[in-house]
């Protein structure tokens, strides 16, 4: 894919989460340093995310302690693209976003990440 075929998506993106039970549109960090995508509980039992497939060890970005999370098969639609993955399941209730879009999306080769760009994706020309 060309560069001028990328679509430009800031820190923060609106992003659609399907599935079986519905779909919501919420904020999520875009973040280059986590490999996978994760979701709050409560969202992923909101839109009935699922089948639960496995687990995921996850290590603290802080460098701290890991823990277990489920894994769920999700639809995610981010700047009229959507991926059908595996999402880690957490509470992500102290969380600023409820969402982190990770390399497993991010890695596809179709964005660009614009740090100066917020809630808005564009095509560059």
């Amino acid at each position: 894919m060309v560069d001028s075929e990328k679509k430009v998506l800031g820190l923060v993106e609106d992003v659609r989460i399907v599935g079986m039970r519905g779909q919501l549109i919420l904020k999520a960090k875009m973040d280059t340093g986590a490999s996978r995508t994760s979701i709050d509980s409560r969202v992923a039992a909101k839109v009935g995310l699922g089948p639960i497939t496995s687990s995921v060890r996850i290590k603290s970005s802080t460098g701290g302690r890991s823990s277990r999370r489920p894994l769920a098969q999700a639809t995610v639609i981010i700047a009229d693209e959507s991926f059908d993955v595996l999402v880690s399941i957490a509470d992500r209730h102290g969380m600023r976003k409820p969402m982190i879009i990770g390399m497993d999306i991010l890695g596809s080769g179709r964005f660009l990440i614009d740090p100066s760009k917020s809630h808005e994706s564009e095509k560059v020309n």
